[in-house]
């Protein structure tokens, strides 16, 4: 609510409500722990705690707090929910441009915000968006996703031609084929994993383009560990169908390319967001059509290395 300055707390309670419609989740709890007193001239001056209300003989200007912490009506609403989140707001002022009072927002419409940006968030990593669910018809859907589809089937095709390029290698050890799909899930399911926690992050605000670092850190680090264990498996296995050299060559290609699945599924989505891109959108497509070329051709090349010793 807001009040003038001069008003007294005990009359507080008939001050203006800014707060429009209340719904029925938040009328039996308070949204205004905090008086906002205002000015004629600029309607945001400052707030008043409760702690600080109990005194009713003096006006609300004396315990004010002239550090409001505020909001535009042109700022977005995902970021209005984490400034809420980083100060346990429960309810934010809106000023205008010349620093009036036009409105609040309360932790109910929060929560509204968060619930609908989380949507919205997984059906840009679907292609899509919530009004498939609704109103467009199959042919709307398929021309939306179509040119992401289009695009990881441009790049899935240089799979392809690596695989022609090394058919030679194939063609004397024709048990190599039966792991490729094997390499490429894997590491194709890690990447997407670590997109899927990049993106978010990117989302919540708790990754940031400027400090890449951290996530790319944490990221390669539990790639290792699921490198590691995936390599040991696939190499047991590789060496009782076919040979040590064998083995070595499935597990070496398997921790390899975890590996870089994890640096992929952290850069591509910051060099999306850097580059102006939804993140949530390009990021899982390339990054699992990438790394499918990035597995084929590091396995393939590892056994034509080795490929005096697998015959």
């Amino acid at each position: 609510m807001s009040c003038p300055p001069s008003r007294r707390k005990r009359s507080s309670a008939s001050c203006r409500r800014t707060s429009p419609k209340r719904s029925r989740r938040s009328s039996s709890t308070p949204s205004t722990r905090r008086v906002v007193s205002c000015r004629r001239t600029s309607w945001r001056c400052g707030r008043t705690p409760p702690s600080s209300r109990r005194s009713s003989t003096s006006a609300i200007r004396s315990p004010r707090s002239e550090n409001v912490i505020s909001v535009t009506p042109e700022m977005d609403q995902e970021e209005v929910a984490r400034i809420v989140a980083k100060y346990d707001l429960v309810a934010l002022p809106v000023v205008d441009k010349r620093n009036r009072l036009v409105g609040t927002i309360t932790v109910d419409d929060v929560v509204d915000i968060v619930h609908e940006e989380a949507s919205e968030d997984i059906f840009r990593m679907a292609g899509s968006d919530a009004a498939e669910l609704e109103r467009r018809s199959p042919r709307q859907v398929a021309l939306l996703r179509l040119p992401w589809v289009l695009a990881t089937l441009v790049i899935e095709l240089l799979a392809g031609l690596v695989i022609h390029y090394f058919d030679q290698t194939l063609s004397k050890v024709i048990l190599l084929a039966s792991f490729m799909p094997v390499i490429q899930a894997i590491s194709g399911n890690t990447g997407l994993q670590s997109v899927t926690m990049v993106v978010r992050g990117l989302a919540t605000g708790q990754v940031r383009v400027g400090q890449w670092w951290e996530p790319l850190r944490r990221q390669v680090e539990t790639s290792s560990i699921l490198g590691g264990i995936c390599a040991l498996t696939v190499g047991l296995v590789g060496w009782l169908w076919h040979s040590a050299a064998f083995a070595c060559v499935v597990a070496l290609s398997m921790f390899i390319s975890v590996n870089l699945s994890g640096f992929a599924g952290t850069m591509i989505p910051m060099l999306s967001k850097s580059l102006g891109f939804d993140p949530a959108i390009t990021a899982g497509p390339f990054e699992t059509a990438f790394q499918d070329v990035l597995g084929v051709t590091i396995f393939l090349s590892l056994a034509t290395a080795l490929l005096r010793w697998l015959t």
